[in-house]
């Protein structure tokens, strides 16, 4: 179902299958089952998360596909709000903790991406459906008609949306207590000529309890061994997190040599009062 306001699960009101550009958009699904009964004989049963796959169609031509991953409550429960072009105020999709979104490309899965594409719709009216899949089966779907002559209000919408989604970022919590290692990575990350580290870096955390080793796959000869980190960089547009910050040792000889930088994920906006 959906509505221009925000969805009372209890009690919906106010639904339509109408839309105007420039009107927001908040959708609801409900579950004749929870997915985790949907999924029986391929989810084990103490599972704490799994993701489903949300597709959206234009005019019955499929245009993309999202994959949540919902946990907890969601994961027993039968309902799950869709925030599709909600109003920065009233969006729960990125600060549910039982719900999580992955990445298209450098756009957020979620009402960011839903936004993105209602920016890029042609004049006039576009029907919008949605499916959702759980084990490669539907679990719910739904549909309504979008319309107007330009949908820039979506793409000022985003930004909007990006500010809010930027309130909620944290540091993560650190998995390894290490003074010394952490002190090496930011060294590491100083001396090196990547723009991404232009700045102060101002916290390094460490995600992973111990150092993974790598071996050869044939001979099972030791080749490295890695470590990942999270971190924080003040920079003349505020800070940054950057995501899966990894660090190597080459295994020569009988020891591993000297640690080196050797990649990192994708980086979001996170307040510079939030590196704690």
């Amino acid at each position: 179902v959906f509505s221009k306001s925000p969805i009372n699960e209890a009690s919906p009101a106010n639904l339509t299958n109408s839309f105007q550009s420039g009107d927001h958009i908040y959708g609801f699904a409900y579950f004749s089952k929870p997915i985790k009964k949907q999924c029986k004989g391929r989810m084990r049963r103490d599972a704490t998360k799994a993701s489903v796959e949300m597709l959206v169609y234009l005019n019955d031509q499929y245009k993309n596909s999202m994959n949540p991953t919902l946990k907890n409550d969601l994961l027993n429960g039968k309902i799950f709000r869709i925030d599709i072009a909600p109003e920065p105020a009233n969006m729960t999709a990125y600060t549910d903790p039982n719900l999580s979104w992955g990445m298209y490309g450098d756009t957020k899965e979620g009402p960011l991406l839903f936004s993105q594409i209602l920016s890029d719709l042609d004049e006039g009216k576009t029907k919008v459906k949605i499916e959702i899949k759980a084990c490669y089966a539907v679990i719910a779907s739904g549909e309504f008609t979008i319309e107007g002559t330009d949908f820039d209000f979506y793409a000022q919408l985003m930004d909007g949306l990006k500010n809010a989604e930027t309130k909620t970022v944290q540091m993560p919590k650190a998995k390894r207590n290490d003074p010394a290692l952490e002190k090496e990575m930011k060294a590491l990350l100083k001396a090196s000529s990547n723009d991404a580290w232009k700045g102060e870096i101002k916290k390094v955390v460490i995600i992973d309890r111990d150092w993974f080793i790598v071996r050869h796959k044939l001979t099972g000869a030791i080749l490295h061994r890695y470590i990942r980190a999270e971190v924080a960089v003040k920079k003349t547009d505020g800070c940054w997190l950057y995501h899966l910050v990894t660090f190597k040792q080459n295994y020569i000889g009988s020891k591993f040599d000297n640690t080196y930088w050797d990649g990192a994920g994708d980086r979001v906006k996170i307040p510079c009062e939030n590196v704690k």
